[in-house]
């Protein structure tokens, strides 16, 4: 599935690929989705601790061994989870590992360097860093950008 829609009522031919549906929709839409049930009978999945996202999922006639099909039974589908999400763990870049990564560093006040934002993109080019650093610019609430100073690694793209 490229684009799953996941919604109450909509039958999978098998609970894998019910799980495979579930884990490209974290994928597109950028969240962290996680399995708490996972058994010959139920599936679930929820977002982030604080988010409200869930997903219950059922074998559709659990009498019949020969009858592979799940079920969305229940789907409470709202995101709360924003900016918690720049936790994103690299499992969600499966699938995508031979995109190139753009990144934000910050340097903290004991002169650690840690990330604030990084995306992996089909190819590093103008295009790119401008789609980059207009969410970044977003998800910072950036109104003023004179105080920002960029360091480049001196390639043709920024």
């Amino acid at each position: 599935m490229r684009n799953p829609i996941l919604i109450k009522g909509l039958v999978f031919p098998s609970r894998g690929i019910l799980k495979d549906a579930v884990k490209q929709y974290g994928r597109i839409n950028r969240v962290v989705t996680k399995q708490i049930k996972n058994d010959k009978l139920r599936v679930k999945v929820v977002c982030v601790p604080s988010c409200p996202w869930t997903l219950w999922a059922s074998k559709l006639n659990p009498k019949d061994p020969m009858d592979g099909s799940w079920q969305i039974k229940a789907l409470v589908n709202h995101h709360k989870c924003g900016k918690e999400n720049y936790r994103v763990r690299w499992v969600l870049a499966e699938g995508i590992l031979w995109w190139n990564l753009l990144a934000t560093i910050r340097v903290d006040a004991n002169d650690c360097i840690y990330p604030v934002a990084f995306v992996a993109v089909e190819s590093e080019n103008k295009q790119s860093w401008f789609w980059f650093l207009e969410l970044l610019q977003r998800d910072l609430e950036i109104d003023n950008s004179y105080n920002i100073y960029f360091m480049s690694d001196k390639q043709n793209v920024l």
